[in-house]
């Protein structure tokens, strides 16, 4: 997604910036704003990071953020190019509100953190710690969803195996149940079949081979028995069989986890107003993805912004998508509880049947046949029509259970005492065969269908295993793959900052390595001078840590935000030496084209060096450059015009400051040299280092001949007498010559005399190709006359066309 740039931020009553208005006018362009300290530049930044976050990070309480002197609550606008403001109202005592809502045409913007640096946050991400910097880059790179994705993944496993071990648990409990006498307890129901088959072919019956020869062998049992002992065996073997394994079962957690699930869908409803509109919403999705510059809707025929659209429906796809999942959740948790019900209530009748005269009391067995009416009651009904303002039933129900466990207890000893009165009448293994055969009998249904959901579980674990193996390996490479990609960009912009300054990078290469323990970390190294992966805290000066710091930043930007967004620099450059502040300017000038730069320095040397670098670039009318002057607390800061550097330049030329004047003769030549050679289109040889100083645009520039510029100042050379022009000397002496744009020529001596004294000063050229000019073995009178002589060129050049961009501040 392209954002579109910034019109202009208004400020009323905000921090330092006035009781009333104060307003940065950017108009699509960059903005730099050169002031002393304590002149409002910070409070810009702030006012930008409330608008964009509803607070400002190193400001813990809001009541400074009204004016002293303001009699309104603070108000920050921002308009885009074009389009109504977007308006932020912050009142002393609530909560900042966005009108339109969520920042209006401002939605979808990268967070504040992440386009605003100031100089106290240039070594945050280097200082963090490893845990914080995970999370931080996985911000940054938006795949904060996809932790939280992958933890649902592991989340999904670990439920899975907890309902693997819940089934277990259930089928261990019915099978101990369906045990032989004296035999060990069976790990299935076909094991359990096979014990009862031994015992049976013992006792001279026939050998059980399924469920369905059960029946047929209790029957030949009872024959064995026959009379009152084979009645009471069977209530004894029933009533047992009814209330095993646990009875009545706890249910209050299922009830608990059923209402959750009604809750769950409840808030889904509450975050998704599109009922049945998934199918269209995801259609709306594909066609939006396939068409991104379509502005029309193509079922209404309105028009739309698409990436904004894009971004709504996959948010209403997400909330859809929770609701159905929600759902889902709810009917499985309904059907299993509504079961759990029908099977309670079969078995309470059991109970009462084969169980009347082993009651204690008539009140135990009143409140026995009271919870199966209830039972039934619900069954009837249905479960749902007892959920949510309802569940009070239930919560009786529940009362009602909680006693009858009690009572089951005791019927259970009775009905052990009655079985073992038996086995002393009878034979202990028929007594033994009869009651596990009619465990096996009413409980072999509930074995098989237990077993299905153990192995459909043990599939489920096996699948969400593999699932969560496959997209964590995906993530891992994702994850590396990005990380190599961002340490490639950081190390490129240290290395700008650092390579041709008089200096070798301290810092080799970089190390990223994300590490994974209770919590995922992310250790950042350098090597440092053949230390590997070194703490850059301990190894690097604290000049390249700054440095370090601000690639680790920018190359963020590059990596993360959408072009056309706010790169925002709140004097950042100030803590770094003066060779480096010139590589900052060049960077900014030339990478950071496709983002709109906010940048404020008190330093007003560098300021005017990064406008001189993007006029080399032919870039310079996409600045705005303002100085903020006197200020004070009721009015804010005073615009005034940011002075030129031939303003300086000339303020200088006397014989106690000319020697300071190096640096600021060398931007400016170069930069005017820059210009020319892009306007005649002059091809230079290939430099690794992409450095070239003003003698080697002397020496190797190479015009081209079919430019239209060269060819008009090839004519006036020829006209006045001179050689072909090859260099860029004689080009220039050539432009001097010639009249574009109806501004005059210049008379030939006048021309070669601009050249002269320009370019025929060796030494003074020697000293300007260098970083550090040093003027002490050149002249005033040399260094006055190359001066007045290169801006007197540059404005001719410029009026004539011959030059890119405006004359040098």
């Amino acid at each position: 997604m392209i954002f579109s740039k910034i019109k202009a931020i208004q400020f009323q009553g905000f921090r330092g910036l006035g009781a009333n208005t104060c307003t940065v006018q950017f108009d699509g362009k960059n903005v730099l704003i050169v002031g002393g300290n304590g002149k409002g530049k910070s409070s810009i930044a702030d006012g930008i990071e409330l608008f964009f976050q509803g607070a400002v990070s190193h400001l813990e309480d809001a009541s400074s953020l009204p004016n002293v002197y303001a009699t309104n609550d603070p108000k920050i606008s921002i308009w885009p190019r074009s389009g109504d403001p977007s308006v932020v109202d912050i009142p002393k005592d609530g909560e900042p509100i966005w009108t339109p809502p969520e920042q209006g045409g401002f939605a979808g913007y990268p967070s504040a953190e992440s386009f605003i640096l100031r100089r106290n946050r240039l070594l945050a991400f280097i200082q963090a710690r490893p845990g914080d910097r995970f999370k931080e880059f996985m911000a940054l790179l938006g795949m904060d969803n996809l932790e939280r994705q992958k933890e649902a993944f592991k989340e999904a496993h670990n439920e899975a195996k907890l309902e693997l071990d819940r089934v277990q648990q259930l089928l261990q409990g019915q099978l101990e149940q369906c045990s032989p006498p004296d035999g060990d307890v069976p790990k299935s129901l076909v094991q359990g079949i096979q014990a009862a088959s031994e015992l049976a072919v013992r006792i001279d019956l026939p050998a059980i081979n399924s469920v369905d020869d059960i029946p047929t062998t209790i029957e030949l049992l009872s024959q064995k028995i026959g009379g009152a002992d084979q009645v009471l065996l069977d209530k004894v073997s029933l009533g047992l069989a009814s209330l095993s394994p646990t009875f009545p079962p706890n249910y209050e957690e299922e009830l608990i986890r059923l209402e959750e699930a009604y809750s769950d869908v409840e808030q889904a409803l509450e975050n998704s107003v599109d009922g049945e509109k998934g199918a269209i919403i995801n259609e709306g999705i594909i066609f939006f993805e396939k068409h991104p510059n379509e502005n029309l809707c193509p079922l209404c025929g309105n028009g739309v912004s698409p990436g904004e659209l894009l971004d709504d429906l996959r948010q209403r796809e997400e909330s859809l998508a929770n609701l159905r999942s929600a759902q889902s959740r709810k009917r499985m948790m309904l059907a299993r509880f509504s079961e759990a019900i029908a099977k309670a209530r079969d078995n309470y009748h059991e109970v009462l049947e084969s169980c009347a005269e082993h009651f204690s009391s008539d009140g135990e067995k009143e409140l026995w046949g009271a919870t199966h009416a209830w039972l039934k009651h619900i069954v009837l009904e249905g479960v749902e029509q007892f959920i949510g303002d309802n569940n009070e039933a239930f919560n009786q129900f529940a009362d009602g259970c909680q006693l009858n466990r009690g009572i089951a207890e005791k019927l259970q000893e009775e009905l052990q005492k009655e079985k073992k009165s038996l086995e002393k009448r009878l034979d202990g293994d028929i007594v033994g065969l009869h009651v596990s055969l009619t465990m096996l009998n009413k409980h072999a249904k509930a074995i098989e269908s237990i077993e299905e959901e153990v192995a459909a579980a043990k599939r489920f674990v096996s699948l969400a295993d593999r699932v969560k193996k496959t997209y964590n390996k995906a993530y891992s490479k994702s994850l590396s793959d990005s990380l190599q990609r961002f340490k490639g960009k950081v190390l490129k912009i240290y290395n700008f900052l650092h390579e041709g300054c008089g200096e070798a990078p301290e810092c080799k290469d970089i190390s990223l390595a994300p590490q994974q323990g209770r919590a995922w970390l992310l250790r950042l190294g350098v090597d440092f001078l053949g230390v590997v992966d070194a703490n850059p805290e301990l190894f690097l000066s604290e000049g390249h840590l700054d440095s370090l710091g601000l690639a680790v930043y920018l190359a963020a930007v590059q990596e993360f935000n959408p072009k056309g967004t706010l790169l925002v620099l709140d004097d950042v450059v100030s803590s770094i030496d003066r060779d480096h502040q010139d590589r900052i300017a060049e960077l900014l000038a030339h990478q950071f084209q496709d983002y709109q730069l906010l940048v404020t320095t008190h330093d007003e040397r560098w300021g005017k060096i990064l406008l001189n670098k993007a006029d080399a670039l032919g870039a310079k009318k996409s600045w705005i450059a303002t100085k903020y002057g006197s200020w004070t607390p009721e009015t804010g800061p005073t615009l005034t015009t940011l002075k030129g550097n031939w303003d300086h330049i000339q303020a200088a030329l006397t014989e106690e400051r000319y020697l300071t004047l190096g640096s600021l003769l060398r931007i400016v030549t170069e930069s005017f040299m820059k210009r020319m050679i892009v306007r005649f289109q002059i091809s230079l040889p290939y430099k690794v280092d992409n450095r070239y100083t003003i003698k080697d645009l002397l020496d190797f520039s190479k015009p081209s001949e079919s430019n239209v510029l060269y060819r008009a100042a090839k004519k006036a050379s020829t006209e006045n007498g001179l050689n072909k022009p090859t260099k860029l000397k004689q080009v220039l002496a050539g432009a001097l010559m010639s009249s574009q744009n109806g501004h005059p020529a210049l008379k030939k001596e006048r021309a070669e005399q601009l050249v002269m004294r320009v370019f025929g000063v060796d030494n003074l050229i020697n000293e300007l190709s260098h970083d550090s000019p040093n003027l002490s073995d050149v002249g005033l009178g040399a260094v006055r006359d190359f001066a007045l002589s290169l801006k007197e060129a540059e404005e001719h050049c410029v009026a004539c066309g011959y030059c890119s961009g405006e004359p040098s501040l």
